[in-house]
């Protein structure tokens, strides 16, 4: 599970060849399931601290190894990075990309609380 920029620094992982994750993420590794909440590829004023992360990467490799679990990204209508049609940019994003399924929480922002009970919610979802 990651958050805004943790989420697109976990894809990367496991999108960069010869990456350790404890061990090295191959063609036959399987990832249980992956959580991005308030993820992005796209924001509506990018600024110099994410200007890398909006670089292409590997997006192939993420879907085979996540493909036996599913991907999820929760993304909020009232985002501050993403609102507006920086959202719908990001649903389409996700899905054509990676595969994901979206799940849009309304008024949720850029679930900055330290407890998110829709994160919560959506954590325990996957693990049943």
């Amino acid at each position: 599970m990651g958050r805004s920029f943790e989420t697109t620094s976990r894809r990367r992982v496991v999108a960069k060849e010869g990456t350790t994750l404890k061990k090295d993420l191959s063609e036959d590794t399987c990832v249980g399931g992956v959580l991005l909440v308030a993820a992005w590829f796209v924001v509506n004023a990018p600024f110099p601290k994410i200007l890398s992360w909006l670089e292409p990467f590997d997006y192939e490799r993420v879907r085979i190894i996540t493909s036996a679990h599913p991907i999820v990204a929760l993304v909020s209508d009232n985002d501050m990075h993403t609102h507006g049609d920086f959202m719908e940019q990001n649903k389409k994003l996700f899905q054509e990309r990676v595969g994901a399924q979206i799940v849009v929480q309304a008024n949720g922002g850029h679930f900055k609380e330290v407890h998110e009970l829709v994160v919560i919610e959506q954590a325990n979802k996957m693990l049943q």
